[in-house]
């Protein structure tokens, strides 16, 4: 069905066909083939098919709008993924063209690549596997680590996101899927806190038990959080670093910076569509959606994908940028110091010294060979083509929806007694006290 242009005429042409009682003067040959494969089904809001509706290409950028608005991933294959679960007319060109668009979506991106792809340190991806191993972690293995979240300080006087200062990130290793948490201290009792919290929603969700829990050497994962590991019979394995609930990390946190510094929503609606977009993004580990592994498929084991890498992959080209035709943002100054290597993506909102690219968008006015490389003129100053974003198209801007004002609860009626009295119950400061009479016409 995805394969198929659907278009406003289509979807009239077809909708007038059907209801004529499929008579051959209210149709034409495209449209009476089109019905006689696909067969859709008429509603009072469209056509639909197999339980879905059909989305025109005049529907499309709506439609992708309030999708990133709620629970739809910002990757191409992850938004393509998930569309398709909830409607049909989707091209993955369309959707990526739609998302490279959007202002907040060009202005987290990371940065550039510049040096080169040489693998030194793994031989193949998924090293990490290994742990799932019966020997070692299990097939029900969990790794966890702690993420900063942003706050307000004399530096950044941008109001902080949430009273919490520190995000409690679970990873299940199987299959990505992710649990997270909020703690007001960095230490082993609010630690183990969130590990109960942990092991009653993996028992919720999986209906099985954590076999092992993987951890770097922080203080606050020792002590009470330690011995509570211990005490419910979980395996504890120490590493000097667990990259893979890192890379969740920065997925949560810059999501949750797209929503609520990006679009302006509120902290509750970003933190749980943010955790909704990662859980619901397409993992080509898996093949499928980490959402989407059920718990006798963790318990049986999951076949991974994608597990070679060549140790000296191909050499990645600079892009090229034609001169007078296209739009780029550039790179600040702050962004290329040798220094910003630490600072994380999901704050290129918060501060003008977090920045990392131009929110001007600017013309390439002049091009020069240096070296092996070209230079590109934007904005009155020289950079590298690993230094420039292109900008393709009209930039989309996005802003929150605007609350709904909550309906004015109705006065309830005085109701007198016969005789002309009204008891009336004063409470003050939760508690009750005796009734009051009060006479009325005295």
């Amino acid at each position: 069905m995805n394969k198929c242009k659907i278009t406003d005429e289509l979807v009239a042409n077809v909708i007038r066909y059907v209801k004529s009682g499929y008579s051959y003067a209210e149709s034409n040959t495209k449209t009476r083939q089109w019905v006689d494969k696909w067969q859709p089904e008429i509603r009072k809001d469209g056509l639909w098919y197999e339980g879905k509706p059909l989305i025109t290409e005049e529907q499309v950028p709506v439609f992708i709008e309030a999708a990133i608005k709620k629970g739809m991933p910002m990757s191409r294959d992850g938004a393509y993924k998930w569309l398709n679960k909830n409607a049909w007319g989707f091209k993955k060109k369309t959707v990526y063209d739609y998302l490279r668009r959007v202002e907040a979506f060009q202005l987290m991106k990371k940065h550039p690549y510049k040096n080169n792809r040489k693998n030194l340190e793994q031989k193949r991806e998924g090293t990490a596997q290994v742990l799932l191993r019966h020997s070692l972690g299990g097939k029900t293995a969990v790794g966890i680590d702690l993420t900063f979240v942003p706050r307000q300080t004399d530096n950044f006087p941008r109001e902080a996101w949430t009273n919490y200062k520190y995000f409690y990130v679970a990873v299940v290793q199987a299959n990505n899927f992710t649990f997270c948490y909020g703690m007001k201290s960095k230490s082993a009792v609010a630690s183990r806190t969130c590990l109960k919290k942990l092991i009653k929603d993996f028992k919720e969700r999986y209906n099985l038990r954590i076999s092992s829990v993987i951890f770097d050497d922080g203080p606050e994962f020792k002590a009470e959080h330690l011995a509570y590991m211990k005490e419910q019979g979980i395996k504890p394995i120490l590493v000097s670093k667990v990259w893979w609930v890192e890379r969740r990390n920065s997925m949560l946190m810059r999501e949750i910076a797209f929503l609520r510094e990006g679009l302006g929503y509120k902290f509750e609606h970003a933190f749980t569509n943010a955790l909704a977009k990662i859980n619901g993004s397409y993992c080509r580990k898996i093949k499928k959606l980490p959402s989407e592994v059920t718990g006798t498929e963790l318990q049986q084991g999951i076949r991974h994908y994608n597990n070679k890498l060549k140790r000296n992959p191909k050499q990645k080209k600079q892009p090229k940028f034609k001169v007078g035709k296209d739009r780029v943002r550039h790179l600040l100054k702050s962004a290329m110091d040798v220094n910003t290597v630490l600072w994380k993506s999901y704050n290129a909102f918060r501060d003008r010294k977090t920045h990392i690219w131009s929110k001007t968008v600017y013309p390439i006015t002049e091009k020069k060979k240096k070296g092996r490389l070209n230079q590109y003129l934007v904005n009155g100053k020289w950079y590298w083509p690993y230094q420039l974003q292109l900008v393709t198209g009209e930039v989309i801007k996005l802003q929150a929806d605007k609350p709904k004002p909550k309906p004015k609860a109705k006065p309830v009626p005085r109701k007198k007694d016969p005789q002309g009295e009204i008891n009336v119950e004063n409470v003050r400061r939760g508690r009750r006290v005796r009734k009051q009479t009060v006479f009325y016409g005295r």
